[in-house]
């Protein structure tokens, strides 16, 4: 064998592993990336399951109605913590809003502070 023929061989099989291990890591990270929802998810099923039943059944109340409702009826609804006339106060201590959010950092003051170190201004 000659000396050309052995780095033929020995970049053909370089090549194979690399393509081995490039397949590898895809199938890992596909495997990983399967498994993230099932990660995520911390709390049970049930807890907003119940205040999407109430949304869903005053939703249905309402298209089955064969009226309208009235401008009176819809400010009944939202009056007092309701979102709006449907949603109600369901889920209204999840929502941001100032209250909740004032020492947390906004996109741009994020973005700005990475690029500072990055660029080293």
């Amino acid at each position: 064998m000659s000396i050309s023929t052995l780095k033929e061989q020995s970049l053909i099989s370089f090549q194979k592993l690399l393509k081995l291990a490039i397949v590898l890591c895809l199938g890992i990270v596909w495997f990983l990336s399967s498994l993230t929802p099932a990660l995520a998810a911390n709390s049970s099923p049930t807890e907003a399951e119940a205040s999407l039943n109430q949304i869903q059944q005053e939703a249905k109340k309402t298209a089955e109605s064969d009226e309208p409702r009235s401008l009176n009826t819809m400010l009944r609804k939202t009056e007092g913590d309701g979102l709006n006339a449907v949603q109600g106060s369901a889920d209204k201590e999840k929502m941001k809003n100032p209250e909740n959010s004032e020492n947390l950092e906004t996109v741009t003051e994020m973005v700005d502070k990475k690029l500072k170190n990055v660029f080293g201004n």
